[in-house]
């Protein structure tokens, strides 16, 4: 139990990092440490609001946007976008966290009254922090279509 809860303080701690580094991207880019405008690293870096100097970052998706919109490499448009810019790496580290954290936490508890083997405690846990994964994402898909109509 008292790993549990070094794992569960450990990843609430790792979602905390990943917000703070997210909304220096989007609100206090200018004011950051992280590289601006001119620096190394800024391409990736760089916030997706253009008042801060930035704007383009998510162009890392894409082959050559506008001309090209085809994914930059395999998943760059879908489930592997963390790996495109800071914005959506810090996001992806927040959000994982929080899911595996609710995954670890609903596993132990089913495990308990369940006495499940280990196989089935890991099989768990990637089932549910991939049902959570995937509902969030319908949620974001059918808002941000509402949103862009």
């Amino acid at each position: 139990m008292i790993r549990l809860l070094i794992i569960s303080t450990l990843l609430l701690f790792l979602a905390g990092v990943g917000y703070s580094f997210h909304e220096a991207l989007t609100n206090k880019y200018t004011v950051s440490k992280l590289p601006q405008q001119g620096e190394e690293g800024f391409e990736w870096w760089n916030p997706h609001n253009e008042k801060h100097g930035g704007g383009e970052s998510w162009r890392g998706k894409y082959k050559d946007y506008p001309t090209d919109q085809r994914a930059a490499f395999f998943g760059a448009k879908t489930f592997l976008v963390p790996f495109t810019d800071a914005d959506h790496a810090t996001m992806a580290v927040t959000f994982n966290s929080l899911r595996l954290l609710v995954a670890i936490w609903l596993t132990f508890f089913l495990a308990q009254a369940y006495h499940w083997p280990r196989w089935k405690r890991w099989l768990s846990l990637v089932v549910i922090w991939a049902a959570m994964a995937g509902i969030q994402a319908i949620g974001f898909y059918i808002t941000n279509q509402f949103l862009l109509l």
